[in-house]
């Protein structure tokens, strides 16, 4: 399991959605867990003891989706379909809110999240599976950039609540 992990973050290297030392995958087998790195893994354990159901866990600083991290602003995930099938509302935690350690937010969120922002901190995608978990990393950088790229052509127009509630159940999501 250690070499697939290990695979993904290469793949995620080759991609561009990992531009620091401080990135931290890992993935659960079991009562096993394969961390690539020590940074964030009280974080990771403590996803994995309030949540049964995550089994990979990726803290990354991709450079898109890192301006929103430091300008302290959520992704909106409601402008294209894909970000809102794949991510759905991404979880937010002020600096507050992390000073109150890595436990406190595990517990926090809900068995149903995708992807969490770290203020001034990083971005994290969780999941049942490495696939599922790189796939929300990729669609959350992919949103981040195309939200940069559309800020100067103007005004962008969300997806309607009708909308959204009709993905909801077309693809039977929360």
């Amino acid at each position: 399991m250690k070499d697939k992990l290990k695979q993904f973050y290469d793949r995620a290297y080759r991609q561009g959605l990992v531009c620091s030392l401080d990135n931290s995958f890992s993935v659960r087998e079991g009562k096993d867990i394969f961390c690539l790195s020590d940074s964030y893994r009280e974080f990771h354990e403590a996803i994995y003891k309030y949540h049964d159901n995550i089994n990979a866990v990726f803290v990354a600083h991709p450079v898109n989706a890192m301006s929103f991290v430091i300008k302290k602003q959520k992704i909106n995930t409601r402008l294209i379909p894909e970000s809102y099938m794949v991510l759905q509302d991404i979880a937010y935690f002020t600096r507050e809110e992390i000073d109150k350690g890595w436990d406190h937010i595990a517990g926090t969120i809900s068995d149903d999240e995708t992807a969490i922002i770290l203020e001034n901190e990083a971005v994290v995608t969780i999941g049942p599976t490495l696939l599922k978990t790189f796939d929300r990393l990729e669609v959350l950088e992919f949103s981040a950039k195309a939200i940069i790229n559309t800020g100067s052509i103007g005004r962008r127009v969300e997806i309607s609540d009708k909308d959204i509630d009709e993905l909801k159940i077309t693809l039977n999501i929360r």
